[in-house]
């Protein structure tokens, strides 16, 4: 039992999109769930003709390796306009490093974290999230086992539980001089 990465980023992607985002940055994770979140991201910017303007750029998926990344991708000549972080937290690091450099969120990036932790959704912060369904998750997993304990389990099977987008106050449309 597990949540559907691929299906939340492909959520996350499609929100930036339908804002009207073309430059659209991923700061990615790694291990398994960090390629289902980077391959899902690619290929829908690729169905949407932008697999050009999308940008990979691996993280430690910490706050700091957020700041980091966001920096690194804000100093680029065609700066992204928004940014879908591998986590809540790397996406805080982000949000740190945009009104560094004196831009605000969302005014003038658009920043996207995943998991919808608890320091998503403190007011002050109210960041655009995927909720991973980790209630469901569980209740789901606990379920499976107390059927494998009462013979009922049958053969094993993968159980994906559906994230939901959680939207907040750190997306909106891209800047109007964004080219």
């Amino acid at each position: 039992v597990a949540n559907d990465d691929e299906r939340g980023a492909r959520l996350v992607t499609e929100h930036l999109i339908g804002l009207g985002h073309r430059r659209v940055a991923h700061i990615a994770g790694y291990g398994a769930v960090g390629e289902l979140r980077r391959r899902s991201f690619e290929a829908t910017m690729r169905a949407h003709g932008l697999a050009r303007e999308a940008v990979v750029e691996p993280s430690d998926m910490t706050e700091e390796g957020g700041y980091r990344t966001t920096v690194r991708l804000l100093s680029r000549p065609d700066r992204p306009t928004a940014v879908f972080a591998f986590n809540d937290i790397a996406a805080i690091g982000a949000v740190s490093a945009a009104e560094e450099l004196g831009l605000a969120v969302p005014r003038d990036l658009s920043v996207v974290g995943y998991d919808n932790t608890s320091i998503a959704r403190l007011r002050h912060v109210w960041l655009t999230t995927v909720d991973n369904a980790s209630h469901e998750v569980g209740r789901r997993a606990a379920r499976r086992l107390l059927d494998r304990f009462e013979g009922r389990g049958g053969a094993g099977r993968t159980d994906l539980a559906a994230p939901v987008l959680e939207i907040r106050g750190t997306t909106a449309g891209p800047p109007p001089d964004a080219a």
